[in-house]
């Protein structure tokens, strides 16, 4: 009497049938590069990562970059960066650029003006740019002081040329962090407000005196003191400001460990 063969019943793919916002938090956990990878899994993988708003562009991803042969080359990361900005068909909430080594690709100024054209029509309300190699000098795109969206702000390497008119900037950030940035000489008598500003974090920049603005909602200061650095140390003009939290540090690390926010 011969053994009857069971059908096996057809595997099941759990993780494809997961609400979609359980599949956006996933990738929120993965480097972007991985991210863009479950595109290639199915068509309800993809609009998850079409409409994922959380674009790091860090040490991890130039790493992966650079041992990609499909990206080698400046130009070709620079694409890429636009490649995936293009593809979005949501908000982006989240958006950090990150180039600390002559290895990462180097953007012209353009590049940066479109990219944050683009996240400011998107809803961006984290924004990190961060380019602090010595000789390179980027402008903070205007779009940025007037965006109305952008909560939390991280600069370090750029020069800011505050806008005369109007004389609100950065109207809707809670969180502030200024690092290494040149302020360029304002009008006389010009005083910028901040007016939703409540977190501020302040490490040497030069021309800080030209920095003249009100702040009347911040509660808590961070400022670097640290002895390597005092003689950049300028002056900030701080107006209208009733400060709850000061927080003073003379360690040269402390820039690059603070927990934003917290």
């Amino acid at each position: 009497m011969g053994s009857r063969r069971r059908r096996r019943k057809p595997a099941t793919d759990l993780i494809s049938q997961l609400p979609a916002d359980t599949k956006d938090l996933i990738l929120k956990f993965l480097p972007i590069q991985d991210a863009a990878r479950t595109a290639l899994l199915s068509t309800g993988w993809k609009d998850v990562w079409y409409h994922h708003g959380q674009l790091l562009f860090g040490t991890d991803f130039f790493s992966f970059s650079r041992s990609n042969r499909c990206h080698r080359g400046g130009v070709g990361r620079i694409n890429t960066i636009n490649n995936v900005l293009m593809l979005r068909a949501g908000q982006v909430n989240k958006f950090e650029l990150q180039i600390h080594h002559w290895d990462d690709p180097i953007p012209e100024q353009s590049d940066l003006d479109r990219w944050c054209l683009f996240l400011s029509r998107k809803g961006i309300e984290e924004l990190e740019l961060s380019i602090t190699l010595p000789g390179l000098q980027y402008t903070l795109p205007n779009c940025i002081f007037s965006c109305p969206t952008i909560k939390q702000l991280v600069l370090r390497g750029f020069v800011l040329d505050c806008p005369v008119s109007p004389r609100i900037v950065f109207p809707a950030v809670k969180l502030l962090v200024l690092d290494g940035v040149e302020f360029k000489p304002n009008v006389r008598g010009t005083v910028s407000s901040i007016p939703n500003l409540e977190e501020l974090v302040l490490c040497p920049c030069d021309g800080s005196n030209n920095f003249v603005f009100n702040a009347p909602k911040l509660e808590g200061l961070g400022v670097d003191v640290s002895p390597c650095v005092t003689d950049e140390w300028g002056c900030y003009a701080l107006h209208q400001a009733q400060v709850k939290t000061l927080y003073l540090s003379a360690d040269p690390l402390w820039r690059h460990s603070w927990k934003y926010g917290t």
